[in-house]
């Protein structure tokens, strides 16, 4: 099944979670991607549009948004739609259910930059970037959610309020606010 689908940011081309990119203006297939390991989860353009984030059981592949072809593998994740790149394109995440992890990957050099467990063992269910690309929020199924400064590696703040887990973080466009919204019923607007 298709499990997602997405635009270019010239909105010239769409990405299914099968791999597939086709022309907006023609409706042909541009290519499908071949070689993958396992099934696809998720697919996503950089901010760029120059490669692709793949999503897939066996691992996150980056890849080229030209024809497909693999650029680096980042083995040991597992599909979660967690990973996405940063707004300026520089980052990357993915999470690792086994290891129990989200990983921060230079986008340039494939060098992990940091990773951060998971509070208290439970996964870590989305997450977002602020619009400057200087914060991560992450969202858990524990009803925390926290704000890492991604200059210092730092924890900044822990946003603890919510009775069940968390399935939704945002940023606002300003970057001043994060938006929760919880299984317990509730959204929360956050300073």
């Amino acid at each position: 099944p298709a499990r997602g689908v997405t635009f270019s940011k010239d909105g010239k081309r769409l990405l299914t979670a099968r791999g597939e990119q086709i022309d907006v203006a023609t409706g042909a297939a541009v290519y499908t991607i071949e070689g993958s390991e396992t099934k696809i989860e998720e697919a996503i353009f950089a901010p760029n549009d120059t490669e692709i984030l793949v999503d897939a059981e066996g691992g996150v592949e980056r890849r080229s948004a030209t024809d497909g072809s693999l650029i680096a593998r980042h083995y040991g994740a597992d599909p979660g739609k967690t990973a996405r790149y940063s707004p300026d394109g520089t980052i990357f995440i993915y999470q690792d259910l086994e290891h129990q992890e989200l990983f921060v990957v230079d986008r340039k050099s494939s060098e992990l930059l940091f990773s951060i467990p998971y509070y208290d063992r439970t996964l870590i269910e989305h997450t977002d970037f602020s619009p400057d690309s200087r914060y991560l929020a992450t969202a858990s199924q524990n009803g925390n959610a926290r704000i890492w400064n991604l200059a210092d590696k730092s924890l900044v703040t822990s946003l603890i309020g919510h009775q069940s887990g968390i399935y939704d973080i945002s940023f606002s466009a300003d970057g001043r606010h994060v938006l929760t919204a919880s299984e317990d019923d509730t959204a929360r607007i956050w300073d």
